[in-house]
């Protein structure tokens, strides 16, 4: 076990963390590997948690499970949040009363964090966004890591990456909620449409701690906006840092745009080449926007523009991102789990030319699916509908052909049964995984294996 660094300013050495989803037991790791006493909770039983519940006993982590007693708090120094536990808990409520200062699961690992971080925000393309930014980078030979809400716990790599190795971080706004000294040397908000209203009280919470990405930053740092969402470059009043800005219609100052349809990454209005907008790896207009965010966060290093246009040609494709599953008979079917917001499902439907057996619904959050009507009745050929939210999407989009499915297997098998050669069985859900799924990844795995099992009969 290695001594407590003098230099982290946490403020003591026990730690109550709150919630064991991946950053929480990341969290527990970290802090244990540096010597600190914690103890964790979490409102799944034993059962539920048995493999994790036993290797964080064998680290040391005093567990409290099936609960959320807000006498957890006490004889602890700070509490430690996993994203997904809200400022209503017991638990939190209690230290909040008690004083304790409660840390966001980023904001603990920025302090064990060497070297630089950068941050991608945003309700859409986030994950392809940081993705796209970390092939870039790594392809122009910088040393690279992956890590935040994209899968990878921040928590779990930052005391492993030395002063040279650039952190590329997809950070949610549940992340950002209890933040303080978090300071991203380059952040981008790529967009702000509805989405977690199940958790915000408005629009304007929800933007608010989205925009906390740039709270700390300062002179020496770049912050990036999206000149084509208003939800962007509301943020602007927030940002302390020197801007830079995409767009993918326009020529930009200082960032990446699309000059006579060739992208172009701009310097202080010198304008560099890269390549035609329609030669980049992923389909779909707001895939360029992804593509022009990714190459205006590389600004501060330089790199060889002949490496980032290889870079932007040889992505491939992310899993639950509009990732092709395969073709049976001539239907090709296509996994965007992660597309759990209407925004999302919007983008993917208009990235196909052709007819969309859609699967749709989960867990709402809030979301107004008259909004998406049109787009709907314009694109789909047949709802396929799972999980709680079938009915009110049902309800929500008269006149397009729908079918209630017991699982999401029996949604891939009717779609395949309704689709015709040249068609698209889409999972594009626009709804959270929880009711029926761990999470969207689940969701996902599940309906790809599916889609390949139909392959093979």
């Amino acid at each position: 076990m290695t001594h407590v660094p003098r230099t982290l300013g946490l403020p003591g050495l026990s730690a109550l963390v709150v919630g064991l989803a991946r950053s929480g037991a990341a969290a527990c790791s970290l802090l244990r590997r540096h010597g600190f006493a914690v103890r964790a909770v979490d409102l799944k039983e034993e059962a539920g948690l048995a493999a994790l519940a036993d290797r964080m006993r064998r680290e040391g982590v005093e567990l409290q499970l099936g609960t959320e007693d807000a006498g957890a708090v006490s004889g602890m120094d700070f509490v430690v949040l996993s994203p997904g536990v809200p400022d209503s808990s017991p638990v939190v409520r209690e230290a909040l009363r008690a004083g304790l200062p409660v840390l966001g699961e980023v904001e603990l690992a920025c302090r064990f964090c060497p070297g630089p971080y950068l941050g991608v925000t945003g309700t859409n393309g986030k994950t392809t966004t940081a993705t796209w930014l970390a092939h870039l980078l790594r392809g122009a030979g910088r040393e690279t890591r992956l890590a935040g809400n994209v899968g990878l716990p921040f928590s779990e790599v930052a005391d492993h990456v030395t002063t040279d190795t650039l952190t590329v971080l997809e950070i949610s706004s549940f992340q950002m909620e209890h933040i303080d000294t978090f300071r991203p040397v380059c952040a981008a908000a790529l967009n702000v449409t509805p989405d977690h209203l199940d958790r915000y009280p408005s629009m304007k919470e929800y933007a608010a701690a989205k925009a906390r990405i740039f709270e700390n930053q300062g002179e020496g740092d770049l912050a990036v906006l999206n000149e084509a969402d208003p939800g962007s470059m509301a943020m602007e009043r927030w940002v302390h840092a020197p801007l830079a800005f995409f767009n993918p219609r326009l020529v930009v100052g200082h960032g990446a745009g699309v000059q006579d349809g060739v992208i172009h990454l701009y310097r202080h209005g010198h304008a560099t080449p890269v390549l035609p907008a329609g030669d980049i790896a992923l389909r779909g207009p707001h895939n360029l926007e992804n593509a022009l965010a990714a190459l205006a966060m590389t600004l501060p290093w330089q790199l060889d523009p002949a490496r980032l246009a290889q870079g932007l040609r040889e992505f491939p494709a992310i899993p639950h991102r509009l990732e092709p599953c395969g073709e049976v008979n001539g239907v090709l079917f296509v996994n965007d789990s992660k597309a759990t917001n209407l925004d999302s499902m919007e983008k993917a439907l208009l990235s196909f030319d052709r007819p969309i057996h859609l699967i749709a619904g989960g867990r709402d959050k809030g979301a107004d699916w008259g909004s998406v009507a049109g787009l709907v009745k314009a694109r789909v050929r047949t709802l396929l509908l799972i999980g709680e939210a079938a009915p009110a999407i049902e309800m929500a989009c008269p006149g397009v052909p729908a079918a209630r499915c017991a699982s999401l297997e029996e949604a891939v098998s009717s779609g395949l049964g309704k689709a015709a050669p040249g068609d698209v069985v889409l999972l594009s859900p626009g709804c959270a995984s929880y009711d029926m799924f761990r999470d969207y990844e689940e969701r996902g795995d599940r309906f790809r294996a599916a889609a390949q099992a139909l392959g093979k009969g």
